[in-house]
């Protein structure tokens, strides 16, 4: 983890954690294909693409979904996972806290001549900040956080031009380096609901917990948020249970509250700070990294909180 113009850096290293690796990195391509290849050979689910939802309401005994083609279904229950900007969540009158840093981020995968050595690079540079995230051979995934305008100028570029522009940007601390990829912009929101479930409905995914991407944990309580809500409705239904029983959804918030809550603070408040170029949080995002990088128990916190080592 860089700062600014320092060369200095916090290290992070799987020692710390006891694992092997402080995580993988596997494309969103490849993880969507495995998904979609799950559900589409499951008997017990119907995939209906290219439909979008009119309305949504629930009651004691159901969940009531309207389609915009005007077709209705009727549910126990209903689980909304449609990005951290839900509409399903609004539908519900489900209130949440945003926090728009003003800022885009560009992502898309290089190859460069100098090798990663599998390496993970955050640097909080002034006026942009840099991620890349290794992947196999000398390929990385590149991140690059910029006011909106300079990443539409960005995407804007040819490839060509594109890669002297990283190139320089990382200083050529990676030799020459290629686009290989299409290149995605998103805007950075982060956003956490009052509440995860209501009467007959839950959030999941970045609905429920919309994460900035500085810990890369997102993803990781996505998954998370599914498999704890998938668990208490499995042993409801072996149980012959309402799935969607107001004790159950209360256990599925309280667990992934609990999991999420600190994590998620605690990066809004990192990433408040190191986006902040005032002359005194110059100074603090500066001690406070050096001061991070002496205290052994801490980096064993943060290696044991990426890889979620007891």
């Amino acid at each position: 983890v860089l700062n600014g113009l320092s060369l200095y850096a916090m290290q992070i290293d799987h020692r710390d954690s006891r694992k092997e690796e402080l995580g993988y990195l596997i494309s969103n391509c490849l993880i969507r294909k495995a998904a979609y290849e799950a559900v589409k050979s499951s008997p017990a689910i119907t995939l209906m693409a290219g439909v979008q939802i009119g309305s949504v309401r629930t009651d004691a005994d159901a969940a009531y979904i309207t389609l915009d083609s005007g077709k209705t279904m009727t549910t126990q229950l209903l689980v909304a996972a449609d990005s951290r900007f839900s509409e399903t969540r609004r539908a519900m009158d489900v209130a949440a806290s945003m926090h728009d840093f003003g800022r885009v981020m560009m992502v898309c995968a290089m190859e460069h001549e100098v090798p990663h050595q599998h390496v993970a690079w955050e640097w909080f540079d002034y006026g942009q900040t840099l991620a890349l995230l290794p992947m196999n051979g000398q390929r990385s995934s590149v991140v690059v956080t910029m006011p909106a305008k300079e990443i539409s100028e960005l995407m804007q570029m040819t490839a060509e031009d594109f890669n002297r522009d990283m190139e320089r940007r990382f200083q050529h601390r990676l030799g020459a380096m290629q686009l290989d990829s299409t290149r995605h912009a998103y805007p950075l929101v982060t956003v956490y609901p009052r509440r995860f479930v209501k009467q007959r409905f839950a959030l999941i995914g970045d609905a429920a917990v919309g994460m900035h991407p500085v810990t890369a944990h997102g993803f990781n309580f996505g998954l998370r948020g599914a498999d704890t809500l998938a668990t208490q409705i499995i042993i409801a239904h072996a149980r012959g249970e309402d799935v969607a029983a107001e004790g159950l959804l209360a256990r599925y918030e309280r667990a992934h509250r609990h999991a999420t809550h600190l994590l998620f603070v605690a990066t809004h408040v990192i990433a408040k700070l190191y986006s902040d170029e005032s002359p005194p949080a110059r100074f603090l995002r500066a001690a406070s990294l050096r001061i991070g990088n002496r205290i052994a128990p801490f980096k064993r916190a943060v290696a044991r909180m990426l890889t979620e080592a007891p």
